[in-house]
């Protein structure tokens, strides 16, 4: 699958020794949550951020817009990544987004469904242009975020018991509030950086 040449490689975030560092664009030193490694990544994954701001030129950079687009509320709303994958014959598509003090569904939601349309709009022309056309997709939405109490009272969280040794990460898997045709798995995490997650325990998830 050469999906990758689809994307503004100016778009693209690094992945070094198998892994990602996701990290929030605004962060500040007083984000709560600055960042998510994915690890153990398959070597044909890319991963890539509407939200990164690239250079227009000399000494001018800012996020990409899609001109295209007029001022509707919410349309132009993106998330932090969009990390893909393959793997027998299967292409996972990861739709990522990290949040520190604001869980607003009418905020991230919207953010995470925007990156979905573009995703699909992106398959699309790949389904149409290619000769190669993708077997099986799969899409999942994560929003990772800082734990605090109000949110684990909420929630019995589960664990996802299957063949590893180590202590896995709570997480939860819903229905979106605004799009119920979506699911969105949650994941809150305690520090604010140095998260780690494997790429074999997320793929189960879809």
């Amino acid at each position: 699958m050469n999906l990758q040449n689809y994307i503004n490689a100016l778009l693209l975030l690094e992945i070094k020794d198998n892994k990602v560092s996701l990290k929030e664009e605004n962060a500040t030193e007083n984000t709560d949550l600055r960042e998510v490694i994915i690890k153990n990544l398959p070597l044909n994954a890319f991963v890539f951020s509407l939200d990164k701001p690239i250079s227009f030129g000399e000494n001018t950079e800012r996020k990409a817009n899609n001109e295209f687009l007029g001022n509707a509320p919410n349309i132009k709303k993106r998330c932090d990544a969009v990390v893909v994958c393959e793997e027998n014959d299967i292409t996972y598509i990861l739709i990522c987004e990290l949040k520190s003090v604001s869980l607003d569904p009418q905020d991230y939601e919207y953010q995470l469904v925007n990156v979905h349309i573009f995703v699909e709009y992106i398959l699309n022309l790949y389904q149409n242009f290619t000769k190669n056309p993708i077997l099986d997709t799969k899409i999942e939405h994560f929003l990772f975020h800082k734990k605090n109490l109000k949110t684990s009272q909420q929630r019995e969280f589960r664990k996802h018991n299957i063949k590893y040794k180590e202590i896995l990460p709570e997480y939860t898997k819903d229905k979106m509030s605004n799009f119920p045709q979506y699911t969105i798995i949650k994941f809150p995490f305690e520090k604010s950086h140095y998260n780690h997650l494997k790429w074999e325990f997320l793929r189960e998830l879809f």
